[in-house]
Formats: structure tokens, sequence, C-alpha cells
């Protein structure tokens, strides 16, 4: 496992700044870049390698940002996230193909078992990504609140101040907000039985 993190403030990278460097975004876009250009030495080394054909890479950012679009911090679009697998070992009905599915950082290693055809129960939070079956919705973690996206559905909630914030597009009836609350209160509640 490798984690970068040029793309984290103050957004200080060698190399040339294609982007300039006069706004945030522009050094987060420069950020951006010189990841890019990293992992593309990376892929041509690792070309080289007797391991390469038979390794599965999988690419996933840890969280996503507010840049470059200068999203508010509780905009749950700031935290979509880009999925990436790419390798030999991927079955031949998924090379290639692009899924826009709803998911947590936690479904991928369920999804990779279930590829493997290995038992994944212990996973009981998780969707395998590559299913055609319908998703449970995905559970967004804020500082102090929480947000839930289901489908089209989507709140963010503040527990600080009692209150939904302007990206919630549902009721706090509604069906969608009652699966979030159930699932946080039984995730805290795993957690407290450990």
């Amino acid at each position: 496992m490798m984690l970068t993190l040029s793309t984290h403030e103050p957004f200080d990278v060698p190399g040339k700044k294609i982007f300039g460097e006069k706004t945030e975004s522009d050094k987060f876009k420069n950020s951006a870049y010189y990841t890019d250009q990293c992992l593309k030495k990376f892929f041509a080394l690792a070309r080289k390698t007797k391991w390469y054909s038979n390794t599965l890479f999988i690419l996933v950012a840890d969280h996503g940002h507010i840049l470059p679009k200068k999203r508010d911090y509780y905009d749950p679009a700031a935290y979509r996230i880009p999925l990436l697998w790419y390798g030999n070992p991927i079955k031949s009905e998924f090379r290639g193909t692009q899924r826009n599915r709803l998911g947590g950082q936690h479904e991928i290693a369920y999804s990779l078992l279930q590829q493997l055809g290995i038992k994944a129960s212990d996973y009981e939070f998780s969707n395998n990504l590559f299913s055609e079956q319908k998703h449970k919705g995905v559970y967004l973690n804020y500082d102090n609140g929480y947000g839930w996206k289901e489908g089209d559905d989507q709140i963010v909630y503040l527990f600080s101040e009692k209150k939904h914030l302007p990206y919630s597009q549902i009721t706090p009836d509604s069906l969608s907000m009652k699966h979030g609350q159930a699932f946080l209160q039984k995730l805290y509640q795993q957690f407290l039985d450990l």
C-alpha cells in the first residue's frame, strides 16, 4: 500500500507549476498533476517487473476535497472520489467497464473478497460494488455531524446545532433519513460493544 500526500495542504510539490500558483485551487491542481506524474513513473517501472502481470492495482483517494471547485466542507459532492481497479487479474467481464455507484472505502475489501470467492460476512456494512443489486446508502463522516446519500436522496445533519444543512434533499421523516440514522446507531453500538 502506498499513500500520497501531495494533494494535502500546503500543496508544496517539486517541478513545474503548470496551473500557476496564484490561488489555492491552482496549487491543488498542481499537486494532483504531480501525483499523476509520479503514478505514471511508477507504472512505467512496474511494467518491467515479474510481478506486474499478476498484480491488481487499486487506486482510490482517502477522501474528497473542497478544491478545485471551492465547494463547501459539508457539500456531499466534495466527498465524491474515484476508484480505479487496474491490472491483468481483473475478470474479463469487468475490464474496460465504468460504473457510477455509491460506495464507501470499506466496500473495497468486501468487493475484492467477493470477486475472489472468499467469505466476506465480516463486512456487514458493505456492498459489493460489482453487484447489480440495489445498494444501500453511503455514510459521510463529518467532525460534528454526518451525511447520508441514498440514490438521489441526501442529508447532512450537524449534531451540535441539531439541524439539517441546505444540502439535505429529503425530509426528516423519510425512509432514507431513517436508514442513515439506523446505520449510524448500529455502527456506534458495534463500536461500544467491542
